[in-house]
């Protein structure tokens, strides 16, 4: 990839493996990287997931430090990240990129928590809700949260404005660390 494109080994390398590791990307048995058969499919669609790598190449500059924090570095200080420092375009395209992403996991998610039977739902980091709104329309009882960062929740409320599962969702604004969740009781997060 590097000599192809003239990158650097270190930072592509990180962006490969965390490729990987979010299984976008496998290494086949000659060594090389290629997408799964997941995204093979999804790229192949008629609506390819291009938000993901938009979302990706925005998220390089908070990865770029990653093997010293991972690696407990005493030297290494930066603040957690934070939703809340996006401004309106990344956030509508890192909900993009939640639907994409989404589309592709949801069924399997709803699939395995079927069983469950959920009343209540706790979404946290639910971006504009795309899990609520398959688990809403899979159990017609449940009732959901989303809790998110305020500008992706006000994107939430617009994703719901005219849907009739939003009668059964509210949302929660802010850092999740931070806030408080009251005396409601969940039986799925």
């Amino acid at each position: 990839i590097c000599p192809c494109h003239g990158s650097q080994y270190d930072a592509t390398g990180k962006v490969v493996r965390a490729l990987c590791a979010m299984e976008l990307l496998k290494r086949s048995e000659d060594g090389c990287f290629r997408l799964t058969d997941e995204m093979q499919a999804a790229w192949t669609s008629p609506h390819p997931p291009r938000s993901i790598i938009m979302h990706l190449q925005r998220m390089y500059e908070r990865w770029i430090d990653l093997d010293a924090w991972i690696q407990g570095d005493p030297g290494y200080h930066r603040e957690r990240p934070s939703g809340s420092d996006r401004s309106p375009t990344d956030a509508r395209a890192f909900a993009e990129a939640m639907s994409s992403n989404a589309a592709m996991v949801g069924p399997r998610f709803v699939e395995a928590v079927s069983d469950l039977q959920p009343t209540r739902l706790l979404d946290v980091g639910g971006s504009i809700g795309h899990y609520t709104r398959m688990l809403c329309e899979r159990f017609p009882e449940l009732e959901a949260t989303i809790c998110d960062m305020p500008n992706t929740i006000e994107l939430a409320h617009e994703a719901f404005a005219d849907d009739p599962v939003g009668e059964r969702v509210d949302y929660l604004t802010g850092d999740y660390l931070e806030l408080d969740y009251g005396e409601t009781s969940y039986d799925l997060v």
